[in-house]
């Protein structure tokens, strides 16, 4: 009897192993963080701790908006200063037309996002800017956007 109730715990707990491997999604990452931080660092992320990437994946399509200034308003642009790409990549030519800027890769400027702020550039030579959420505002909408996809 004993080795039957050992037996039975002891499937049980295997089975609820087997059963939460199996609820863990999937993390994709987006190419645009490989792009910034490499392969070999991705898949170090992916195997060790995959909410890295799936915080990263969110930030590059949720952390900012992108709108055009009207014309009225186009004299005010030059007081806002512009995304300025981290020493990396400043010899990249950025694309800042509808067509480039959907895959615009954010990680490659450098950004201060403050805790309470959201902070706002410039993109280029252009009459677009780009609006960051605060730090707090990206971690609520990231929180919510786990608890909506567990």
């Amino acid at each position: 009897m004993m080795k039957r109730t050992i037996l039975f715990f002891s499937l049980i707990i295997l089975l609820q192993g087997v059963f939460a491997q199996q609820k863990q999604e999937t993390v994709y990452a987006d190419p645009r963080i490989v792009e910034v931080f490499g392969q070999e660092t991705v898949d170090f992320y992916l195997r060790e701790n995959p909410r890295v990437i799936q915080y990263y994946n969110f930030f590059l399509d949720n952390a900012y908006t992108i709108a055009e200034v009207p014309q009225e308003k186009m004299q005010y642009i030059n007081e806002v200063p512009e995304m300025k790409p981290k020493e990396k990549y400043q010899m990249e030519y950025f694309d800042y037309t509808d067509k480039g800027l959907e895959d615009l890769n954010i990680m490659k400027f450098d950004i201060k996002i403050d805790p309470n702020i959201g902070p706002i550039y410039r993109l280029g030579n252009t009459n677009k800017l780009i609006y960051f959420l605060s730090g707090k505002e990206i971690q609520e909408k990231y929180n919510q956007y786990r608890l909506e996809n567990k």
